[in-house]
């Protein structure tokens, strides 16, 4: 988790409020939007909370840049402006959540929990699509074992069937890979 605010009081108040959720963290800390994109390319951090209005860099482009970076990590923004234009860009630069100050407790372990709930999802279909890639690998070097040793009438080596299946599986493949898209059963 790294935890983003130009105020410490504010910084701790929501260390302070990760140390009271289940499970352990680990927690780094910035000051700022650019401290905040060194952490980020540094170390591997799937929460980001932040403030909204900070020098050098606010939350907003800090969110951007950041997602830019890591598409999958899962943001939290927290504001002292209860401004719905705020709210929006911060949504359409994928922020998870924007939670107005002053932060209350129930408020953000129910937003830690969708975040966490998120991070899980991704982790399994992470897992999903790997199994999937590795069958698909598995099934192609078996396709083009049996293509190979199998006789076919008129003496062809059955080398149309495997183009037909290799290109099948091709398709599927690419499909896992697709930027920005999933692979829809």
């Amino acid at each position: 988790v790294l935890v983003v605010d130009d105020e410490k009081i504010e910084r701790e108040g929501i260390k302070f409020l990760l140390s009271r959720e289940e499970g352990e963290f680990e927690i780094s800390e910035a000051s700022n939007g650019r401290q905040a994109l060194e952490i980020l390319r540094n170390e591997e951090i799937d929460i980001l909370l932040t403030d909204i209005k900070m020098p050098h860099m606010d939350g907003l482009e800090l969110a951007k840049k950041a997602k830019e970076k890591k598409e999958e990590l899962q943001i939290v923004i927290f504001s002292g402006y209860n401004d719905f234009s705020f709210a929006q860009e911060a949504i359409r630069y994928g922020v998870k959540e924007y939670v107005l100050k002053p932060v209350d407790p129930d408020i953000f372990s129910e937003t830690l929990e969708k975040v966490r709930s998120e991070i899980d999802k991704n982790k399994n279909r992470k897992i999903r699509d790997q199994k999937e890639q590795d069958f698909l690998i598995l099934l192609y070097l078996k396709t083009l074992n049996s293509a190979s040793c199998v006789q076919y009438p008129h003496g062809s080596t059955g080398t149309v069937y495997a183009g037909t299946v290799l290109c099948h599986l091709h398709h599927r493949f690419c499909l896992l890979h697709e930027p920005y898209g999933r692979y829809q059963r």
